[in-house]
């Protein structure tokens, strides 16, 4: 199994039991700083929401590449363009811990009304190796579900994997940061 498979296998495990939890931001972190320390694998940050690409890999600033088309899909309900950037196995978990699958989410948003007024992603970090790609960050938000408004600010952890030629959202998982 390569690296990179395992790699996603940790991830998707981790995110499995500990989203139960509440607590998978900091297991991801934990262990990103594992694989790093044992691997030799480049950790570099992006330091907030427009990074200076010098500081970034191609590969990196592709991927926050993508994550902003992504961003700007979900402010506009681009269902096809969601679709065909998100995973087959795509887990979706949303601001309240509620946990989809890909088609979960693709019909959350096309029946529940969802809107947002503001979306905003800072302070992101960018990881890679080889198929796998991690970005976390601070997630604001403006957004009205079901006719219901609300907004904050979340940490969150995008996980990205390199599908069919394309990198595809494969976990979305935001948790309120501590006091």
């Amino acid at each position: 199994m390569s690296t990179g498979n395992r790699f996603l296998t940790l991830v998707m495990y981790y995110n499995r039991i500990l989203a139960a939890m509440n607590t998978l931001l900091s297991a991801i972190l934990v262990t990103v700083g594992f694989f790093s320390a044992a691997s030799g694998w480049s950790l570099q940050a992006a330091g907030g929401a427009e990074a200076p690409a010098a500081r970034l890999s191609p590969a990196q600033q592709e991927l926050l590449a993508v994550d902003k088309t992504r961003r700007e899909a979900v402010v506009r309900v681009d269902l096809p363009q969601l679709d065909a950037m998100s995973a087959r196995d795509l887990i979706y978990v949303d601001a309240h811990g509620i946990e989809r699958n890909k088609q979960e989410y693709l019909d959350h948003l096309r029946t529940e009304g969802v809107h947002y007024t503001s979306y905003a992603l800072e302070d992101q970090t960018v990881r890679i190796e080889g198929k796998i790609g991690v970005i976390t960050g601070l997630f604001r938000f403006n957004v009205t579900v079901k006719g219901k408004s609300s907004q904050g600010s979340q940490l969150y952890t995008a996980v990205y994997v390199r599908e069919d030629g394309a990198w595809k959202l494969l976990i979305w998982h935001p948790t309120t940061k501590a006091a």
